[in-house]
């Protein structure tokens, strides 16, 4: 039989931190991601919620405008993917050192 040493309660409760960060940058690179599909594929379309998803998707990747230098559409899915790509992969290292998981 295995003797388990108990875990500390506050480990949980950075659990629960570590769930929420994943949990928020999972949300804001699926933001992004219905932007792009948003102005690739319906870029005339109107709505309260299309406008919301569009500039939330402006405002998330201002600081990646201008990574890539490209042409029409091709400038706004480079950037913009790569805004996402970099949230997540961001959010969910930053989630796994606050879990304190390490392999």
């Amino acid at each position: 039989m295995a003797i388990v040493a108990p875990r500390p309660r506050s480990s949980f409760a950075m659990t629960g931190v570590a769930r929420a960060v994943a949990a928020a940058a999972l949300i804001v690179a699926l933001i992004i991601g219905a932007a792009i599909l948003l102005y690739v594929y319906a870029p005339h379309t109107t709505g309260s919620a299309v406008h919301w998803v569009k500039q939330a998707g402006s405002w998330l990747t201002s600081p990646f405008h201008n990574v890539v230098n490209a042409r029409g559409l091709r400038h706004l899915w480079l950037n913009w993917g790569i805004a996402a790509a970099v949230y997540l992969v961001g959010g969910l290292i930053i989630s796994r050192v606050i879990a304190g998981r390490r392999r």
